[in-house]
C-alpha cells in the first residue's frame, strides 16, 4: 500500500510541472521508504526538509545521478515528496547539504541500525574507495599517492560497511584523503 500525492498538490502543482507524471518509481519508492522506517527517521532528524531529502534519495536511485543542477528536470516530470510538489534550486540543494550535521548523520545511521535484528548473525563487508575532488572547501580533500586518477589533485575517502545477508548498509564514512584505507578500517 502507497500513498499518492493530495488531489489538491498536483492541481497547484500542475502550473509549474509536467502534465504527465512518471508515477511508478515514486510508488515503488514511496514504499520502501515506509516498510523500512526511513521516512519516519528523517522527518524527526529533519523536520524541515525530509520530504526534499526523499526526493534527493529518489532522484538519485532513478537517474542514477546525483549531479544537484539536474535535480529540477527531474522534478519537471516525477511526483515529489516536497511540501505541494515544489521544484528547488540547485542552490537550495546544496544550502540544504552544508546545513546537515555530522551529529545528524551519525544520529541517522544509529536510528537506522537500532531497527537491525540484535540476535541475528550478519556477515559484514567494508569496502572504501577515494575520488579525486577539484573543490577548494572539502576540509578532508588532501593529496595521496593512493589516488585513482590524478596525484596532482587532492582526494577524499569514502568507506561503507554492509550486511551481505540482507544486503543493507551500516555504516558509512568520508575521511581525509591522505588516510590509508588500512588504517582507517582499523
Amino acid at each position: 500500500k502507497y500513498e499518492m500525492p493530495k488531489e489538491e498538490e498536483i492541481i497547484n502543482a500542475e502550473r509549474t510541472r509536467s502534465s504527465c507524471l512518471k508515477i511508478g518509481t515514486y510508488a515503488a519508492i514511496n514504499h520502501l521508504f515506509k516498510t523500512t522506517g526511513i521516512d519516519k527517521i528523517l522527518a524527526e532528524l529533519f523536520p524541515n526538509d525530509y520530504g526534499l531529502i526523499q526526493d534527493l534519495i529518489a532522484y538519485s536511485i532513478i537517474e542514477e545521478s546525483n549531479v544537484a543542477q539536474h535535480y529540477p528536470a527531474y522534478a519537471f516530470n516525477h511526483p515529489l515528496f516536497t511540501a505541494g510538489m515544489k521544484i528547488v534550486s540547485d542552490s537550495t540543494i546544496s544550502r540544504l547539504f552544508r546545513g546537515i550535521t555530522r551529529d545528524q548523520i551519525i544520529c541517522f545511521q544509529d536510528r537506522w541500525n537500532e531497527q537491525q535484528d540484535k540476535n541475528e548473525r550478519i556477515y559484514i563487508s567494508y569496502d572504501s574507495t577515494n575520488k579525486n575532488t577539484r573543490a577548494r572547501d572539502i576540509e578532508k580533500a588532501e593529496y595521496s599517492k593512493a589516488a585513482k586518477d590524478d596525484e596532482n589533485v587532492p582526494i577524499v575517502n569514502y568507506a561503507i560497511a554492509y550486511n551481505t545477508t540482507k544486503r543493507v548498509p551500516l555504516f558509512y564514512e568520508n575521511y581525509p584523503g591522505s588516510n590509508p584505507d588500512v588504517g582507517q578500517l582499523q
